[in-house]
């Protein structure tokens, strides 16, 4: 059955000006009724198990209109049951097929006082077309960490929605990495609530948008719980007629004192006619907090250039070769050998 929506995603939860169009984004979403089956790893902690209603209360970046778009896809939920290391990472690898519109929920519970890793890869054939909504919800209990995973290498003319919501509790983590390499349109939203206190959250996200792709990303971090600490980092590469637009926000709530919070942007802009859009955010209704948030966004300096150039380095491929060396800086923080491997090979090999 076919099912369309035009939806408005990616709100941030303090508006600014309307006539700026940088509130939210419109989007326009079908789907056919089918999910994107991935290839599941064997893994020594997580099993199948438990019910995508107990994730209810959590959130995610997206918001309430995708929330509601999502209800009714194919949901699978994977949960420990130890307190010890998971050795080998929970693998999850969709090939998205040519002219598919496809629905998919998970649903990740980490137990109490364990370390896990999850990854989610999304690829198809680089001039593969369709949309791919997915929604992702993440419960880490106390004491827990969970490094995360996502990476989009979808084809040229893909649309890939991607919703994260996660709750940390006491003294748990949250590590995030995402990759994006390609796609023509990825809208990313990540909420990440600081529910217990000594929680924590990092994320590192990297891109690389070309042609006239766009990225549209929204991370927002609620604190409640007290001493909580995040530190979101944001690096990507924009070429040809690309367009990103950022939205991170920092909501400290009351009750949440003595926490952090940072947030990094660095923008490297390749070709005149790239837009980028960045809208930081700090929200604040404790007084005893830190935030803190930075931006570089421009093209190289003119003495680097000059200097690698007069190494014999040509102008096109310098650039070429620190876009590379951006994502690389990121994805080479995964806690999996033979994923960093084959995404370093990967990135050596796209252009």
């Amino acid at each position: 059955m076919n099912r369309a929506a035009d939806l408005r995603i990616n709100r941030m939860p303090g508006i600014t000006w309307r006539w700026l169009r940088l509130n939210d984004r419109a989007v326009k979403v079908t789907s056919d009724g089918t999910a994107a089956l991935p290839e599941v790893s064997a893994t020594e902690t997580f099993t199948e198990s438990g019910s995508f209603s107990d994730f209810a209360g959590i959130a995610g970046g997206s918001g309430k209109a995708y929330e509601e778009y999502m209800e009714g896809a194919e949901e699978s939920v994977f949960s420990t049951t130890s307190n010890k290391a998971g050795e080998s990472p929970l693998k999850l690898t969709f090939s998205l097929e040519d002219g598919a519109h496809t629905q998919n929920r998970y649903g990740f519970d980490v137990a109490p006082g364990s370390t896990d890793t999850v990854i989610m890869d999304f690829r198809s054939a680089d001039d593969a077309t369709g949309i791919a909504a997915f929604q992702t919800k993440i419960h880490v209990a106390e004491g827990a960490t969970l490094h995360f995973v996502q990476i989009h290498r979808a084809g040229e003319g893909y649309q890939v929605l991607n919703d994260v919501g996660a709750k940390v509790e006491k003294k748990g983590r949250l590590e995030v990495i995402q990759v994006i390499f390609s796609g023509k349109e990825n809208d990313i939203g990540t909420q990440v609530e600081l529910l217990g206190d000594d929680s924590s959250y990092d994320a590192e996200v990297g891109y690389i948008a070309t042609h006239d792709h766009v990225i549209d990303l929204n991370y927002i971090t609620p604190y409640v719980g007290k001493r909580g600490s995040s530190n979101l980092n944001v690096s990507g590469v924009l070429c040809d007629t690309a367009k990103k637009i950022f939205r991170g926000t920092i909501d400290f709530q009351r009750g949440c004192e003595d926490s952090t919070g940072d947030e990094n942007e660095s923008v490297l802009l390749m070709d005149d006619h790239v837009v980028n859009q960045s809208v930081p955010v700090i929200l604040c209704d404790e007084e005893n907090v830190e935030g803190n948030h930075g931006a570089s966004i421009g093209k190289l300096d003119e003495s680097l250039m000059f200097y690698l150039q007069s190494r014999g380095i040509a102008y096109d491929d310098i650039y070429e070769m620190m876009a590379k060396a951006k994502l690389e800086a990121i994805f080479r923080q995964i806690p999996d050998a033979a994923t960093v491997e084959e995404l370093t090979e990967y990135n050596e090999t796209r252009h």
